[in-house]
């Protein structure tokens, strides 16, 4: 099989809709999937930002808790415990920022976002969860 050179089809500055196969033989027009979609559009280096401040909002979220325990605990179930709530705060930054980049909001108001989500953990998935299910409600209202 001989070799193929993707080549992108820009029809727009910065959007790629097509791109070409090109082989020794033929020519042939190939669909980018997702071309368009700000999702592969990401820099590494955003996701970095987000995971980082996903974590020092778990951080602060986790120390504030700790600071109200009122009984000692072992070393080894604190750091477990704080494992687990930093995976939860990543997640949850991690979903606003797919969300507040779908709606298209400002970097600032993102960070925001993903800082007060991730500070609140648990309760921000609960609460996507119930948008889910209002939503769904409102497209299911919507095609009766």
């Amino acid at each position: 099989m001989p070799e193929q050179l993707i080549v992108p089809n820009q029809q727009q500055e910065g959007q790629i809709t097509k791109a070409y196969a090109v082989t020794p033989v033929d020519i042939q027009t190939v669909p980018v999937p997702f071309a368009n979609d700000p999702f592969f559009a990401v820099s590494v280096t955003t996701y970095i930002i987000v995971f980082g401040v996903s974590f020092f909002a778990g951080l602060v979220r986790f120390i504030r808790k700790l600071n109200e325990a009122t009984e000692p605990q072992p070393l080894a179930k604190i750091m477990l415990r704080f494992a687990g709530e930093q995976v939860v705060a990543t997640f949850a930054g991690l979903l606003t920022f797919w969300i507040c980049l779908y709606l298209g909001w400002s970097m600032t108001v993102t960070v925001v976002m993903i800082s007060l989500s991730a500070h609140m953990g648990g309760k921000a998935i609960d609460t996507y969860t119930d948008l889910r299910e209002i939503w769904i409600e409102a497209q299911k209202r919507k095609f009766k």
